[in-house]
């Protein structure tokens, strides 16, 4: 969460000193810290505002033109109103199984693999299952090299990647449009002994009425953007749809793909994308991850079956591991040089 602070450049560090970084770019902010003689410098916007009055000329006309503002004597005062302005922390509820969906409105902004990466990272501390639900177009098998069974037709058995990932590739020449939902969220409940299921869906979900159980019975839902083609009205449709098909808003997460700082800000799509929610909603849509925009090399990855940006999908998955109860700590780096791998060996001899 950013600030702008206009005035004494000592606010700053009192600002950072509360956890708020600084910002110039109001789509990018939080509230406005100013001193009474810098209020020609303010943005129009009606996002908080608090005023350190000075005790000079200059206050009568900041209090003239702000009369809604927080007005305050010194920068110390405003302590407990930037406190305020951190979102309440929901209580953490414990689970032993979390059902995650990928979630866009288009194809080609890398939903599935979002999914894939999620499953990999994920699969290095607890027993996972990916599963393809995008019965358009399922590519996941193809990824894992996997040849698919129809699970519609005979047991649900996932193939095992690793000791702690498994894969359901989507079963190849059905017609979507003839699934039930009730059979396909049965697959779901026939997985049992993970302690995450992930589900890559179909783009605009909405339209396959087979996937609407999913979502109304899943846990969290990444919903993946895509800045080079993002736009306002189309992501006003976000919120609609996944409401409709019963999800609530505390658990979308939104992961922004090719992301690059010269493009809409972080806030701005946070913006657009939670603006089809009602203004009484408590917890809005929060930007989790941003992807670098080297589209190319992830594609190359992709094709070698690598997971690129391993660290920021480690960060994301915190949040799972603490609905799962699972303590999370920094995975060990490989050892690099022979001399290590023995010295490890030697460790480990009791």
């Amino acid at each position: 969460m950013r600030v702008i602070a206009l005035g004494n450049p000592s606010y700053k560090d009192f600002i950072n000193q509360q956890g708020f970084g600084i910002t110039l770019d109001p789509s990018d902010a939080v509230a406005i810290i100013s001193d009474s003689s810098s209020i020609q410098n303010i943005p129009v916007t009606d996002m908080p505002l608090a005023i350190i009055l000075t005790g000079s000329i200059s206050d009568w006309p900041a209090k003239q033109k702000h009369p809604d503002a927080f007005f305050v004597s010194s920068v110390e005062e405003i302590k407990e109103w930037l406190q305020g302005l951190k979102p309440i922390e929901q209580p953490i509820v414990y689970t032993d199984r979390v059902f995650i969906l990928t979630h866009s409105n288009k194809g080609g902004v890398g939903k599935t693999s979002t999914a894939i990466a999620l499953a990999e990272a994920l699969s290095r501390k607890v027993k996972t299952v990916l599963c393809d639900f995008d019965y358009t177009a399922p590519d996941i098998g193809t990824f894992y090299n996997l040849k698919p069974q129809n699970y519609f037709e005979s047991q649900v058995q996932p193939a095992r990647i690793t000791d702690n990932l498994y894969v359901l590739p989507a079963p190849k020449n059905i017609i979507p449009t003839s699934l039930k939902e009730n059979q396909v969220y049965n697959v779901v409940q026939s997985l049992s002994g993970y302690q995450v299921i992930i589900g890559d869906t179909s783009p605009a979900p909405w339209d396959k009425p087979y996937l609407h159980k999913l979502f109304a019975n899943c846990d969290l839902v990444y919903s993946v953007v895509d800045q080079s083609l993002f736009s306002v009205d189309e992501t006003k449709r976000f919120a609609p749809t996944l409401l409709a098909m019963g999800v609530n808003p505390g658990d979308i997460k939104i992961i922004v793909n090719r992301y690059s700082p010269r493009q809409t800000s972080v806030k701005a799509i946070e913006q657009a994308f939670c603006a089809g929610f009602k203004r009484n909603v408590s917890t809005l849509p929060k930007v989790v991850a941003l992807i670098p925009e080297d589209w190319e090399g992830q594609l190359k990855a992709t094709y070698q079956g690598k997971v690129l940006n391993k660290d920021i999908w480690e960060d994301v998955c915190k949040d799972i591991y603490k609905r799962l109860g699972v303590e999370y700590s920094e995975p060990e780096p490989p050892p690099k040089r022979l001399l290590d791998i023995f010295k490890r060996k030697k460790a480990s001899v009791f």
